[in-house]
């Protein structure tokens, strides 16, 4: 039986990889702390309907 490959699965969940897409100024921002890559989780894991500690809370509630 053939294994199916999940490479991509895989480099979504390694975290070396993470930055690799991210434009050049916004890593330049991160760098300079200009852009806090803690509120960009943060309020991506909002927009999805998580907490800060990846609890489901809905759409509606904040931290």
């Amino acid at each position: 039986m053939k294994k199916e490959n999940h490479t991509s699965d895989n480099n979504e969940r390694n975290a070396e990889l993470f930055f690799s897409t991210a434009s050049f100024e916004l890593l330049v921002q991160i760098m300079n702390r200009t852009v806090s890559a803690r509120k960009l989780a943060k309020n991506e894991l909002e927009k999805r309907g998580f907490n800060r500690y990846g609890r489901w809370i809905g759409m509606d509630e904040r931290d």
